[in-house]
């Protein structure tokens, strides 16, 4: 969501507002790639909300953060958001709740648990039919759940819902879509056809603005060309794949291709780069304000999140810009502004 309308919110001083607004702003940043920024609104959203003790827009809240925090790398911290929510292990029926129950699926299967995490996501599809979800962008859970099948053993079934996916998102026409399912296809079939199909999946994805899918299409390319002893287009294809995956900080995502480039024989180096420029943009805001003589609380109320959001922000600024406090604050933005304009 644009930022306007967050700040149009901020200034009529709506909490609930605010949250809503940082919810798909978050669930907005996830889709185009922006791990960080996501999981930085969703935590913001969730503190208003629980803050302000309004139950309404927890579920979704709660869903764009765990899906940002499995991106992130972070399962632990994905099962703790869980738990602390209450849902861990029963989410009720409820349009309210029900990306949550998704979000829990995804979590199951980045934790290994591929029975337990289709169980949710089939629930989910069921669920969201009852309501009346029809655009397969909202939801890609028939390609996570054809990832689950295929991890249990059950390739035919992988295929035929990964298809499936694929002639909805057809329908649809929206590349991400396409692509998405794409990729869902080829890793359901395996072999030759595996490779053909990811790398049309790939080219689909680059022309969307779905950087975590291209990422992650690139990167499962490079693992079929790999595994087909194509080892020089597998390392073009999964250089640019943990370049993206870098970009976008999902870190689960740039380790996988940085362990299929050893296999293929490449030592890449880490995506990550120190400095200004891997700051996101409340990270940035955060750091402004504070090397301008803002006090945390001063910072908390001018960006109408929790003390607690702007201290997380200042400790991430604080390891990226590779300084000891706020009193270094000031001259190493300066600093790092320079280098980037020489």
């Amino acid at each position: 969501m644009p930022g306007g309308k967050i700040d149009d919110a901020r200034l009529q001083a709506s909490i609930p507002a605010v949250a809503f607004a940082l919810e798909f702003r978050g669930r907005a940043s996830l889709r185009r790639g922006a791990v960080e920024d996501a999981a930085e609104d969703a935590q913001a959203a969730l503190e208003l909300l629980v803050s302000g003790g309004i139950q309404l827009g927890r579920g979704y809240a709660l869903a764009v953060l765990i899906e940002a925090l499995i991106e992130a790398g972070d399962l632990a911290a994905a099962e703790r958001a869980l738990r602390s929510s209450g849902f861990a292990d029963e989410i009720p029926p409820g349009l309210p709740v029900n990306d949550l129950l998704e979000a829990r699926g995804l979590l199951r299967l980045a934790q290994g648990g591929p029975t337990e995490g289709l169980d949710d996501l089939v629930e989910f599809g069921r669920r969201d039919a009852l309501w009346g979800g029809a655009n397969p962008l909202a939801s890609r859970w028939r390609s996570h759940a054809s990832r689950a099948l295929a991890a249990m053993g059950e390739g035919k079934r992988a295929r035929e819902l990964a298809l499936e996916d694929l002639e909805r998102a057809r329908r649809w026409g929206a590349a991400s879509g396409i692509g998405v399912a794409l990729r869902a296809a080829g890793l359901a079939e395996g072999g030759a056809a595996a490779v053909d199909r990811l790398r049309e999946a790939a080219h689909v994805l680059e022309r969307s603005p779905a950087r975590l899918e291209h990422a992650r299409a690139q990167i499962d390319l490079g693992a079929a060309l790999r595994r087909a002893n194509q080892r020089s287009e597998a390392r073009n294809a999964l250089r640019t794949g943990l370049a993206l995956a870098g970009r976008c900080g999902a870190r689960a995502l740039a380790e996988r291709a940085g362990t299929e480039l050893r296999a293929a024989g490449d030592r890449s180096s880490s995506p990550y780069e120190p400095g200004v420029q891997s700051l996101t943009v409340s990270e940035r805001r955060v750091a402004e304000l504070a090397a301008a003589g803002h006090s945390n609380p001063e910072i908390a109320q001018s960006l109408f999140v929790t003390r607690k959001t702007v201290e997380t922000h200042l400790g991430h600024v604080y390891r990226k810009l590779d300084i000891s406090g706020r009193s270094e604050l000031s001259r190493a933005l300066a600093d790092r502004a320079e280098a980037a304009e020489s």
